[in-house]
């Protein structure tokens, strides 16, 4: 019997720095393409890419790595040099190839968080996208080099959430979500992106029902919310994750209390 080939991803490098992360990544090209037909032909003649996104995601619980991006915004100042993805190749019946590698860089990229989920019971764990930009030449360098898989030293908990001016410790969950409408720069291969649209919408649960007054739960209130998570293991340092300005609403759902927010702007 044939002893079948994989690969398994041993890390996720942001910049120099490789960060544990779940053993997942997604890499493609969201790019716009358009058919061309060629007379009555019944299929198109060609194919062709008329805008190109290289994107790398992944799913890190090591929030510290990241803890320095605006959670509120990923354009200006969030540009990092190198996101890439290793794999190491290994064998049913031998075991991990210690010569076998692939790679897959992007040279410069924009980080965009897309969704936090964190419980009492759950470390955190937090989506991220990778948008690739053009300098010059090809997106992603693809090749055969090895990295040093990253330790995993700290899990991250939710600790408590600021809504307006008090604090909540009895936080039993939380979950974040970033939608954003991201436009390229007009150009094939895009040497910056703009977003066009966000929305940003949290849901956190409580036991501290005291969060539950008359105007969150009759008509919402605009306050500003923050998430912050500790790491259990007293390695890391907390990491707060602000949302702005939000409508906030609150319901009480059995002995907790569960808030809604969603990002408002009105400057």
């Amino acid at each position: 019997m044939a002893n079948p080939d994989r690969y398994l991803l041993t890390t996720v490098e942001l910049g120099s720095t490789a960060i544990p992360v779940a053993n997942e990544v997604r890499i493609a090209n969201d790019e716009d393409r358009t058919a061309i037909m060629s007379g009555g032909r019944l299929a198109p003649s060609l194919y062709q890419a008329i805008g190109k996104m290289p994107v790398l995601g992944f799913d890190t619980s090591n929030l510290e790595a990241i803890a320095s991006i605006d959670w509120t915004y990923f354009a200006a100042g969030q540009t990092i040099t190198e996101v890439a993805a290793y794999f190491q190749q290994f064998q049913e019946n031998a075991g991990l190839l210690a010569a076998n590698y692939e790679s897959y860089v992007l040279g410069q990229g924009i980080l965009a968080p897309q969704r936090l989920q964190m419980s009492e019971s759950s470390p955190a764990m937090l989506s991220m996208l990778a948008f690739g930009l053009y300098s010059s030449g090809t997106c992603y360098t693809v090749g055969t080099v090895a990295s040093v898989p990253a330790t995993v030293t700290k899990q991250y908990f939710p600790k408590s959430v600021v809504v307006g001016s008090t604090t909540y410790t009895e936080v039993v969950d939380a979950s974040v979500t970033w939608n954003w409408g991201v436009d390229r720069d007009g150009q094939y291969e895009p040497t910056y992106l703009i977003y066009n649209a966000k929305q940003i919408t949290a849901s956190i649960t409580l036991k501290d029902i005291s969060v539950a007054t008359a105007a969150r739960i009759e008509d919402g209130a605009s306050e500003a919310v923050t998430v912050t998570a500790e790491d259990r293991r007293d390695v890391g340092s907390d990491v707060a994750v602000a949302l702005g300005t939000c409508d906030v609403g609150v319901a009480i759902s059995g002995n907790n209390a569960v808030i809604t927010a969603r990002q408002v702007e009105n400057t």
